[in-house]
């Protein structure tokens, strides 16, 4: 079975839509040792090891972004719960390395 695509923003777009404050939800999909070295202010922890549907946010007005690392495992849970009818949410390109070598901050 093929996953479905998933949309994926920049670092500089997720920027922008915080600094908007446009209506979202982060999900960092990270483990909480990476989690721990440094994660976005405005992210929520749900890793993908342990990973909890009935955790995600209900709000139908907002865009749910997915992030991690590098955005691979962020890519492969959105495509998950895409191609499950679950929640169709966008991928961070380049996960938490691409945004702390964007200069953008980290909470530790």
């Amino acid at each position: 079975m093929s996953l479905l695509p998933v949309e994926e923003i920049s670092v500089d777009q997720l920027h922008q839509w915080l600094a908007d404050g446009k209506a979202l939800h982060l999900i960092d999909v990270r483990e909480q040792n990476e989690w721990d070295q440094g994660h976005v202010a405005e992210a929520v922890l749900n890793p993908m090891s342990a990973f909890d549907v009935t955790a995600l946010p209900e709000d139908p007005q907002a865009t749910v972004v997915f992030m991690c690392r590098s955005g691979k495992r962020s890519m492969t849970v959105a495509s998950h719960l895409a191609n499950d009818g679950i929640l169709t949410g966008v991928n961070l390109a380049g996960g938490i390395l691409a945004w702390v070598d964007a200069g953008y901050p980290v909470v530790r």
